[in-house]
């Protein structure tokens, strides 16, 4: 027969018995703490939910607000601009009529301003989009074609 291992004098502990129901009993009470825990948490969880909600239901108003507000402060802004050219522009044309310069001799210059600016206009748009070519030689003169260089 097997010899048993260990030692035959060892203490030998009498096992206490162990009371189940109370066991249990402390248990469910941790667990119904928990359980109160998480509802509350969960009732705070749904309140800050429709808070967040609402909060943002004002930002985003508030933002539209905003930017109705900038809108029109860049429409009057615009609008003032444009008066103060206009504005300026009647001085100019009155300063002229005053030295004499009859109406069609102003709408020539005018007309040979605008011509001339957006030639440039566009001179500075072909370079724009086309930066490794140059212009082609767009030059305008307004010489008669008398007075132009010859092979022009």
């Amino acid at each position: 027969m097997a010899r048993p291992k260990g030692s035959k004098n060892k203490a030998r502990t009498v096992k206490a018995s162990v009371d189940y129901v109370a066991v249990i009993a402390e248990k469910a009470a941790k667990k119904e703490k928990i359980e109160s825990e998480v509802a509350t948490l969960t009732a705070n969880l749904d309140d800050l939910k429709t808070q967040l909600k609402a909060k943002k239901a004002e930002l985003k108003a508030a933002t539209k607000e905003l930017a109705k507000a900038e809108n029109k402060k860049a429409a009057a802004e615009a609008k003032a601009a444009e008066e103060a050219k206009k504005g300026e522009a009647e001085d100019v044309l009155k300063k002229l009529l005053a030295s004499g310069m009859t109406a069609e001799e102003i709408l020539a210059t005018v007309y040979k301003g605008n011509i001339i600016k957006n030639l440039i206009m566009d001179c500075q748009s072909y370079t724009k989009y086309r930066p490794n070519e140059t212009t082609g030689g767009i030059f305008v003169s307004w010489r008669r074609k008398e007075e132009l260089p010859t092979g022009a």
